[in-house]
């Protein structure tokens, strides 16, 4: 008798072949679910979850900043921003690139709406995250077009990330970050 038909006839050898190919088919199934989650929602379910009220509120408000920066209107940007707010702009060229605290918002926002005629931004890829009620997190890209009495027409891209706060029921962007992912225009440094 050769070995291979002494496991088959073997009722032992058989019971532990079949536990260890169950457990083999089991962890297989585990690691299938766990891997084939996406990585920013690793308690999904088969069913979708809809976003927080706070994270449509905020999703919404993103729309009406971005309008605010299309129809060039100061007042309607700066209701977005408080005494704590931070802004920073960097990136492959920045306008005003660095960082800005609170009451220096207006100046940057206005630095930036200077002699624009033309404004067309558009976001895509929004992404948002309730960290706790009254907090939200956002992510999203940005492409903008512009033309300028200064700098002529101008081509961007950027990579935007926010922090919302909700105080005494009112919104506003804790943090805000522009990265300038790039800048085309026939005025590079103007």
């Amino acid at each position: 008798m050769n070995r291979s038909s002494r496991f088959i006839d073997s009722p032992r050898l058989q019971a532990i072949a079949v536990v260890v190919i169950g457990l083999l088919a089991l962890s297989s199934l585990v690691l299938y679910s766990v891997f084939s989650r996406s990585p920013g929602n690793l308690n999904s379910t088969s069913t979708s979850q809809q976003p927080s009220a706070d994270s449509r509120e905020v999703g919404e408000l993103i729309g009406q900043l971005i309008d605010g920066f299309n129809n060039r209107n100061l007042s309607a940007l700066t209701r977005f921003y408080g005494n704590t707010s931070t802004v920073y702009w960097s990136g492959v060229y920045a306008p005003g690139e660095g960082r800005y605290h609170g009451s220096d918002v207006p100046y940057l926002l206005s630095f930036f709406l200077g002699g624009v005629t033309s404004l067309h931004m558009t976001s895509s890829n929004l992404t948002t995250n309730t960290l706790s009620p009254g907090m939200v997190n956002a992510t999203f890209s940005m492409v903008m077009k512009e033309e300028s009495a200064y700098s002529g027409p101008t081509n961007a891209t950027m990579s935007v990330q926010q922090q919302w706060v909700k105080q005494s029921g009112v919104w506003h962007i804790q943090r805000e970050s522009w990265n300038y992912l790039t800048w085309e225009s026939p005025c590079v440094r103007c």
